[in-house]
């Protein structure tokens, strides 16, 4: 999450100026606050080395079980945010959806490779988390311990399933919006209705 997070700040330093896609060009006219965020995108991607190990060999285990695919959802979710931005640029939609993957695609495949590996790197990252985040609050016996990541790749799918309602042209504004929040509960709650112990794990 860290390695992921710091290339996602230092790229978001560049294009929108801030450390939120909702709020651009923040720090533009800021003394140093362009470089502030630029630091701390490189305090962050050296201090994610030092755990990259541990939590690829922490993947490994978790794909290696019989629901291992579902621990893919957050790379399949932001994946398909990146593509479904990109398609509503080629319809010139883009006001609509996440503008910093639309400026990344914008400044080139030197910004945009890095965006969006950064983006999925992130993405799972946070659903890890929120694994050791399930454990330590409900237990390691306990089933609700799921229930972090499955709120997670729930949120994730948000951006996904809005965007794809307003590229459809089935719904716009806020009707997609709230669809798009419908879609997301849903999808939290199948994740954490098909997640269970498995056996190797145990």
């Amino acid at each position: 999450m860290l390695v992921g997070s710091g290339i996602y700040w230092m790229l978001s330093g560049q294009l929108i100026a801030s450390f939120s896609s909702l709020a651009p060009e923040l720090l533009r006219q800021v003394p140093g606050g362009v470089a502030l965020i630029g630091i701390i995108g490189i305090v962050c991607l050296f201090a994610g080395f030092q755990s990259a190990y541990q939590d690829g060999r922490l993947l490994n285990k978790l794909f290696a079980e019989s629901n291992g695919w579902l621990y893919t959802l957050p790379i399949v979710l932001a994946s398909a945010d990146i593509y479904l931005t990109l398609i509503g640029l080629s319809y010139g939609r883009s006001e609509e959806l996440n503008r910093f993957v639309a400026l990344a695609a914008n400044a080139g495949s030197s910004y945009m490779i890095p965006f969006a590996i950064s983006y999925m790197a992130l993405s799972e990252g946070l659903a890890i988390l929120m694994l050791g985040f399930g454990r330590r609050l409900y237990g390691t016996n306990s089933r609700e311990r799921y229930l972090p990541f499955a709120l997670i790749c729930g949120a994730a799918s948000f951006g996904p399933f809005s965007n794809l309602l307003i590229i459809s042209g089935t719904v716009n504004g806020v009707a997609s919006y709230a669809a798009g929040i419908f879609a997301a509960g849903t999808l939290s709650l199948l994740v954490y209705v098909m997640l269970k112990p498995d056996r190797k794990s145990c």
